[in-house]
Protein backbone atom coordinates (compact mmCIF):
# COMPACT_ATOMS: atom_id res chain seq x y z
CA UNK A 1 0.00 0.00 0.00
CA UNK A 2 2.68 2.39 1.09
CA UNK A 3 4.71 1.44 -2.00
CA UNK A 4 1.67 1.93 -3.86
CA UNK A 5 1.03 5.47 -2.70
CA UNK A 6 4.01 6.75 -3.28
CA UNK A 7 4.24 5.41 -6.66
CA UNK A 8 1.36 7.17 -7.21
CA UNK A 9 2.81 10.73 -5.57
CA UNK A 10 5.34 10.68 -8.27
CA UNK A 11 3.58 10.00 -11.05
CA UNK A 12 0.87 13.15 -9.61
CA UNK A 13 4.25 15.14 -9.65
CA UNK A 14 5.54 14.09 -12.58
CA UNK A 15 2.72 15.12 -14.55
CA UNK A 16 2.26 18.42 -12.72
CA UNK A 17 5.82 19.47 -13.60
CA UNK A 18 5.07 18.53 -17.47
CA UNK A 19 2.04 20.43 -17.00
CA UNK A 20 3.77 23.76 -15.87
CA UNK A 21 6.26 23.25 -18.58
CA UNK A 22 4.24 22.72 -21.18
CA UNK A 23 1.85 25.85 -20.23
CA UNK A 24 5.00 27.81 -19.75
CA UNK A 25 6.79 26.70 -23.29
CA UNK A 26 3.05 27.33 -24.64
CA UNK A 27 3.51 30.70 -23.62
CA UNK A 28 6.83 31.81 -24.13
CA UNK A 29 5.67 30.92 -27.72
CA UNK A 30 2.83 33.03 -27.28
CA UNK A 31 5.20 36.39 -26.33
CA UNK A 32 7.74 35.43 -29.07
CA UNK A 33 5.27 34.79 -31.80
CA UNK A 34 2.27 36.77 -31.02
CA UNK A 35 -1.65 35.64 -31.08
CA UNK A 36 -2.08 37.81 -34.15
CA UNK A 37 -1.16 40.83 -32.61
CA UNK A 38 0.86 44.27 -33.24
CA UNK A 39 3.88 44.15 -35.09
CA UNK A 40 7.36 45.67 -33.39
CA UNK A 41 11.26 44.41 -33.52
CA UNK A 42 11.34 40.85 -32.51
CA UNK A 43 14.93 41.04 -29.84
CA UNK A 44 16.41 37.30 -30.33
CA UNK A 45 15.93 35.49 -26.97
CA UNK A 46 13.56 37.83 -25.24
CA UNK A 47 10.39 35.14 -25.08
CA UNK A 48 12.91 32.58 -23.44
CA UNK A 49 14.23 34.80 -20.95
CA UNK A 50 10.47 35.77 -19.12
CA UNK A 51 9.15 32.48 -19.60
CA UNK A 52 9.20 31.78 -15.52
CA UNK A 53 7.25 35.19 -15.10
CA UNK A 54 4.77 33.73 -17.90
CA UNK A 55 2.70 31.63 -15.75
CA UNK A 56 1.84 33.49 -13.33
CA UNK A 57 0.30 35.72 -15.89
CA UNK A 58 -1.01 33.63 -17.58
CA UNK A 59 -2.85 31.40 -15.15
CA UNK A 60 -3.47 33.79 -12.50
CA UNK A 61 -4.58 37.21 -14.05
CA UNK A 62 -5.10 35.38 -17.48
CA UNK A 63 -8.28 38.01 -18.44
CA UNK A 64 -5.23 40.60 -18.53
CA UNK A 65 -2.97 38.07 -20.15
CA UNK A 66 -4.99 37.93 -23.22
CA UNK A 67 -4.51 41.52 -24.01
CA UNK A 68 -0.69 41.56 -23.15
CA UNK A 69 -0.36 39.49 -25.44
CA UNK A 70 -1.92 41.40 -28.45
CA UNK A 71 0.69 43.98 -28.10
CA UNK A 72 3.23 44.79 -30.42
CA UNK A 73 6.05 42.32 -29.34
CA UNK A 74 8.58 45.55 -28.08
CA UNK A 75 6.24 46.51 -25.82
CA UNK A 76 5.17 42.85 -24.21
CA UNK A 77 8.40 42.03 -21.85
CA UNK A 78 7.53 45.15 -19.94
CA UNK A 79 4.17 44.55 -19.58
CA UNK A 80 4.44 41.20 -18.56
CA UNK A 81 6.84 42.25 -15.89
CA UNK A 82 3.94 44.25 -14.59
CA UNK A 83 1.37 41.73 -15.07
CA UNK A 84 3.85 39.25 -13.12
CA UNK A 85 4.06 41.77 -10.31
CA UNK A 86 0.32 42.30 -9.76
CA UNK A 87 -0.35 38.58 -9.77
CA UNK A 88 2.79 38.38 -6.82
CA UNK A 89 0.91 41.11 -4.68
CA UNK A 90 -2.72 40.01 -5.06
CA UNK A 91 -1.25 36.53 -4.46
CA UNK A 92 0.75 37.58 -0.99
CA UNK A 93 -2.55 40.12 0.41
CA UNK A 94 -4.17 36.27 -0.41
CA UNK A 95 -2.07 34.12 1.35
CA UNK A 96 -2.11 33.34 5.45
CA UNK A 97 -2.85 36.49 7.26
CA UNK A 98 0.28 36.11 9.61
CA UNK A 99 2.75 36.27 6.38
CA UNK A 100 0.15 38.37 4.35
CA UNK A 101 1.12 41.91 4.95
CA UNK A 102 4.66 40.79 5.03
CA UNK A 103 4.97 39.32 1.86
CA UNK A 104 3.26 41.90 -0.30
CA UNK A 105 5.95 44.82 2.46
CA UNK A 106 8.54 42.71 0.68
CA UNK A 107 7.19 43.29 -3.05
CA UNK A 108 7.02 47.03 -2.04
CA UNK A 109 11.32 46.97 -1.29
CA UNK A 110 11.61 44.46 -4.67
CA UNK A 111 9.86 47.09 -6.81
CA UNK A 112 11.89 49.66 -5.29
CA UNK A 113 14.75 47.86 -5.32
CA UNK A 114 14.50 46.98 -9.26
CA UNK A 115 13.72 50.18 -10.02
CA UNK A 116 17.26 51.19 -8.62
CA UNK A 117 18.85 48.60 -10.70
CA UNK A 118 19.43 46.12 -8.11
CA UNK A 119 16.43 43.50 -7.91
CA UNK A 120 16.72 40.69 -5.57
CA UNK A 121 17.47 37.15 -7.12
CA UNK A 122 13.15 36.86 -8.30
CA UNK A 123 12.30 36.64 -12.12
CA UNK A 124 9.72 39.59 -10.98
CA UNK A 125 11.89 41.81 -9.64
CA UNK A 126 14.56 41.08 -12.43
CA UNK A 127 12.05 41.29 -15.23
CA UNK A 128 10.67 44.60 -13.30
CA UNK A 129 14.57 45.70 -13.27
CA UNK A 130 15.00 45.33 -17.66
CA UNK A 131 11.86 47.04 -18.56
CA UNK A 132 12.75 50.04 -16.45
CA UNK A 133 16.49 49.17 -18.48
CA UNK A 134 14.45 49.76 -21.42
CA UNK A 135 13.75 52.94 -20.61
CA UNK A 136 10.10 52.74 -21.34
CA UNK A 137 9.47 52.71 -17.46
CA UNK A 138 11.26 55.48 -15.29
CA UNK A 139 13.10 54.49 -11.62
CA UNK A 140 10.93 57.11 -9.77
CA UNK A 141 7.46 56.17 -11.08
CA UNK A 142 7.90 53.15 -11.03
CA UNK A 143 8.92 52.88 -7.33
CA UNK A 144 6.62 55.55 -6.72
CA UNK A 145 3.43 53.02 -8.28
CA UNK A 146 4.19 50.05 -7.46
CA UNK A 147 5.35 50.66 -3.91
CA UNK A 148 1.31 52.22 -3.80
CA UNK A 149 0.27 49.05 -5.08
CA UNK A 150 2.27 46.51 -2.49
CA UNK A 151 1.37 48.98 0.34
CA UNK A 152 -3.06 48.84 -0.33
CA UNK A 153 -2.38 45.18 -0.49
CA UNK A 154 -0.82 44.54 2.86
CA UNK A 155 -3.12 47.21 4.00
CA UNK A 156 -6.02 44.93 2.84
CA UNK A 157 -4.40 41.83 3.91
CA UNK A 158 -4.32 42.82 7.87
CA UNK A 159 -7.73 44.60 7.00
CA UNK A 160 -10.19 42.21 8.94
CA UNK A 161 -14.04 43.99 7.99
CA UNK A 162 -15.53 44.80 5.02
CA UNK A 163 -14.76 48.34 3.42
CA UNK A 164 -17.04 50.60 4.75
CA UNK A 165 -18.63 52.38 1.67
CA UNK A 166 -18.64 52.25 -2.47
CA UNK A 167 -16.36 54.73 -1.79
CA UNK A 168 -13.38 52.77 0.06
CA UNK A 169 -13.50 50.39 -2.65
CA UNK A 170 -12.84 52.93 -5.58
CA UNK A 171 -10.33 54.37 -3.42
CA UNK A 172 -8.67 50.62 -3.49
CA UNK A 173 -9.20 50.41 -7.20
CA UNK A 174 -7.37 53.90 -7.35
CA UNK A 175 -4.39 52.07 -5.62
CA UNK A 176 -3.83 48.84 -7.38
CA UNK A 177 -5.55 48.41 -10.31
CA UNK A 178 -5.06 52.21 -11.96
CA UNK A 179 -1.50 52.46 -10.85
CA UNK A 180 -0.71 49.33 -12.80
CA UNK A 181 -2.90 50.61 -16.04
CA UNK A 182 -0.87 54.45 -15.67
CA UNK A 183 2.66 52.05 -15.83
CA UNK A 184 1.29 50.29 -19.15
CA UNK A 185 1.07 53.39 -20.30
CA UNK A 186 4.30 54.12 -19.54
CA UNK A 187 5.87 51.00 -20.52
CA UNK A 188 3.97 51.79 -24.04
CA UNK A 189 5.46 55.13 -24.57
CA UNK A 190 2.11 56.13 -25.16
CA UNK A 191 1.92 60.25 -25.69
CA UNK A 192 5.43 60.49 -26.43
CA UNK A 193 5.44 63.21 -28.72
CA UNK A 194 1.53 64.02 -28.66
CA UNK A 195 0.06 66.53 -26.37
CA UNK A 196 -0.17 66.48 -22.73
CA UNK A 197 -3.90 66.82 -22.73
CA UNK A 198 -3.61 63.88 -24.48
CA UNK A 199 -1.92 61.77 -22.41
CA UNK A 200 -4.50 63.29 -19.61
CA UNK A 201 -6.96 62.06 -21.10
CA UNK A 202 -4.91 58.37 -21.66
CA UNK A 203 -4.53 58.26 -17.49
CA UNK A 204 -7.91 59.64 -16.81
CA UNK A 205 -9.55 56.82 -18.76
CA UNK A 206 -6.76 54.47 -17.31
CA UNK A 207 -7.79 55.92 -13.60
CA UNK A 208 -11.81 54.98 -14.59
CA UNK A 209 -10.80 51.49 -16.07
CA UNK A 210 -8.67 49.98 -13.14
CA UNK A 211 -11.36 51.19 -10.72
CA UNK A 212 -14.14 49.52 -13.06
CA UNK A 213 -11.96 46.73 -13.16
CA UNK A 214 -11.15 46.67 -9.02
CA UNK A 215 -15.01 46.60 -8.04
CA UNK A 216 -15.81 44.09 -10.56
CA UNK A 217 -13.27 41.96 -9.33
CA UNK A 218 -15.11 42.01 -5.85
CA UNK A 219 -18.26 41.46 -7.17
CA UNK A 220 -16.76 38.49 -8.98
CA UNK A 221 -14.27 37.19 -6.06
CA UNK A 222 -17.48 36.95 -3.83
CA UNK A 223 -17.06 33.19 -3.29
CA UNK A 224 -13.62 32.62 -3.39
CA UNK A 225 -13.43 36.07 -0.59
CA UNK A 226 -16.28 34.27 1.19
CA UNK A 227 -14.29 30.99 2.06
CA UNK A 228 -11.35 32.99 3.53
CA UNK A 229 -13.58 34.77 5.73
CA UNK A 230 -13.62 37.80 3.81
CA UNK A 231 -16.28 40.04 2.67
CA UNK A 232 -15.98 42.70 0.17
CA UNK A 233 -19.07 44.17 -0.20
CA UNK A 234 -19.43 47.70 1.52
CA UNK A 235 -20.91 47.87 4.98
CA UNK A 236 -23.18 50.49 3.74
CA UNK A 237 -25.01 48.54 0.95
CA UNK A 238 -24.77 45.77 3.01
CA UNK A 239 -26.72 47.21 5.88
CA UNK A 240 -28.95 48.99 3.55
CA UNK A 241 -30.05 45.61 1.41
CA UNK A 242 -30.18 43.54 5.35
CA UNK A 243 -27.62 41.43 4.33
CA UNK A 244 -25.00 39.98 6.86
CA UNK A 245 -21.60 38.67 6.73
CA UNK A 246 -22.21 35.43 8.00
CA UNK A 247 -25.01 34.84 5.60
CA UNK A 248 -22.96 35.38 2.72
CA UNK A 249 -20.11 32.59 4.24
CA UNK A 250 -22.94 30.04 4.45
CA UNK A 251 -24.47 30.66 0.87
CA UNK A 252 -21.08 30.69 -0.30
CA UNK A 253 -20.66 27.49 1.30
CA UNK A 254 -23.58 25.99 0.44
CA UNK A 255 -25.05 25.46 3.45
CA UNK A 256 -27.50 28.26 3.07
CA UNK A 257 -29.69 29.73 -0.04
CA UNK A 258 -28.34 33.10 -1.10
CA UNK A 259 -29.33 35.99 1.09
CA UNK A 260 -32.56 37.65 -0.21
CA UNK A 261 -30.98 41.01 -0.09
CA UNK A 262 -28.04 39.88 -1.79
CA UNK A 263 -28.53 41.16 -5.33
CA UNK A 264 -29.43 44.62 -3.65
CA UNK A 265 -26.24 45.03 -1.63
CA UNK A 266 -24.42 44.24 -4.96
CA UNK A 267 -25.83 46.36 -7.20
CA UNK A 268 -24.34 49.90 -6.17
CA UNK A 269 -20.77 48.09 -6.96
CA UNK A 270 -21.69 47.16 -10.26
CA UNK A 271 -23.75 50.27 -11.40
CA UNK A 272 -20.39 52.33 -9.78
CA UNK A 273 -18.15 50.13 -12.14
CA UNK A 274 -20.62 50.65 -15.14
CA UNK A 275 -20.11 54.33 -14.37
CA UNK A 276 -16.52 54.59 -14.23
CA UNK A 277 -16.34 51.97 -17.67
CA UNK A 278 -18.83 54.69 -19.77
CA UNK A 279 -16.43 57.30 -18.46
CA UNK A 280 -13.24 55.58 -19.62
CA UNK A 281 -14.63 55.15 -23.02
CA UNK A 282 -15.93 58.76 -23.55
CA UNK A 283 -11.75 59.74 -22.14
CA UNK A 284 -10.26 57.51 -24.72
CA UNK A 285 -11.27 59.23 -27.73
CA UNK A 286 -8.82 62.18 -26.92
CA UNK A 287 -6.50 60.08 -26.01
CA UNK A 288 -3.45 59.48 -28.17
CA UNK A 289 -3.59 56.79 -31.04
CA UNK A 290 -2.43 53.18 -29.67
CA UNK A 291 -3.27 54.18 -25.90
CA UNK A 292 -6.62 51.94 -26.33
CA UNK A 293 -4.25 48.62 -26.96
CA UNK A 294 -2.96 49.35 -23.00
CA UNK A 295 -6.51 49.69 -21.88
CA UNK A 296 -8.15 46.40 -22.77
CA UNK A 297 -8.77 45.06 -19.51
CA UNK A 298 -11.83 46.77 -19.78
CA UNK A 299 -12.93 44.37 -22.46
CA UNK A 300 -13.37 41.60 -19.33
CA UNK A 301 -15.19 44.20 -17.34
CA UNK A 302 -17.59 45.16 -19.84
CA UNK A 303 -18.23 41.25 -20.61
CA UNK A 304 -18.43 40.71 -16.58
CA UNK A 305 -20.63 43.36 -16.12
CA UNK A 306 -22.93 42.60 -18.63
CA UNK A 307 -23.11 38.28 -16.91
CA UNK A 308 -23.51 39.97 -13.46
CA UNK A 309 -26.46 41.91 -15.02
CA UNK A 310 -27.84 38.69 -16.62
CA UNK A 311 -27.51 36.91 -13.34
CA UNK A 312 -29.47 39.13 -11.61
CA UNK A 313 -26.65 41.10 -10.10
CA UNK A 314 -26.22 38.02 -7.92
CA UNK A 315 -22.60 37.94 -7.13
CA UNK A 316 -22.80 34.24 -5.82
CA UNK A 317 -24.06 32.87 -9.61
CA UNK A 318 -22.14 30.13 -11.09
CA UNK A 319 -21.92 32.13 -14.21
CA UNK A 320 -19.77 34.68 -12.92
CA UNK A 321 -17.08 32.12 -12.67
CA UNK A 322 -13.47 33.72 -13.70
CA UNK A 323 -12.85 30.00 -16.00
CA UNK A 324 -16.44 30.55 -17.76
CA UNK A 325 -16.77 32.21 -21.29
CA UNK A 326 -12.85 32.36 -21.78
CA UNK A 327 -13.57 31.47 -25.27
CA UNK A 328 -15.44 34.29 -25.41
CA UNK A 329 -13.30 36.69 -24.00
CA UNK A 330 -10.34 36.09 -26.49
CA UNK A 331 -13.12 36.70 -29.65
CA UNK A 332 -13.76 40.27 -27.50
CA UNK A 333 -10.35 40.83 -26.80
CA UNK A 334 -8.95 40.72 -30.21
CA UNK A 335 -11.62 42.31 -31.99
CA UNK A 336 -11.37 45.34 -29.85
CA UNK A 337 -7.53 45.47 -30.51
CA UNK A 338 -8.02 45.17 -34.35
CA UNK A 339 -10.91 48.12 -33.82
CA UNK A 340 -8.87 50.38 -31.26
CA UNK A 341 -11.62 50.34 -28.68
CA UNK A 342 -13.85 48.22 -26.63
Amino acid sequence: MAAAAAAARRAASTIATATRRADSEHCARVVRCGMGGGGGRRRAGRGLRLTPILLPCSLQDYDNFLWVALLPLAARPGALALRAFNAETVAAAASEPALAAARALWWKDAAGAAAAGNPPAHPVARSLAAAVADGGLTPASTRYRLGRVAAARAADAAATAPPATVAALEAYGEETASQMLYLHLDAGRVGDGASSGDRAAADHAASHIGVAASLVAVLRGTRAHASRRRCYLPSETLAAAGVSEESIFAAASGAAPPPPGLADAAHPVAAAAASHLDAARRLLQDAPPGAAAYLLQGVGVSRALATLEAAGFDPLHPSLNPDTGRLGLVVATRMAAWRGRF
